[in-house]
């Protein structure tokens, strides 16, 4: 299915793109973590995050071509599981145990 459709489906579902009854809308984007003693090195993560439905119409329209540069920022929720939060266990703590 081609991510064009995602502006024309009540439910989609794409590697980028997800929406739900036709009124929650995700885009799967990048956050950098910097990796300490890098030299500014970052670790790249890919997230789910929402985006209101004008941003999400944008960015599918643009999306193949591109020309991205001057679209944000824009606000989302982050929308992935939290590791730190499996099993209501904090990692770092079970780690150094």
């Amino acid at each position: 299915m081609e991510n064009g459709n995602a502006t024309a489906s009540s439910h989609f579902l794409s590697e980028d793109f997800c929406v739900l009854e036709g009124q929650h809308y995700f885009v799967r984007c990048i956050l950098p973590i910097p990796i300490l003693g890098s030299g500014g090195l970052h670790f790249a993560y890919g997230v789910w995050s929402t985006l209101s439905e004008k941003n999400f119409r944008r960015y599918v329209e643009t999306f193949d071509t591109g020309n991205q540069g001057g679209l944000g920022p824009w606000f989302g929720w982050f929308s992935n599981q939290q590791l730190y939060a499996l099993n209501g266990h904090d990692i770092r703590k079970d780690l150094l145990e």
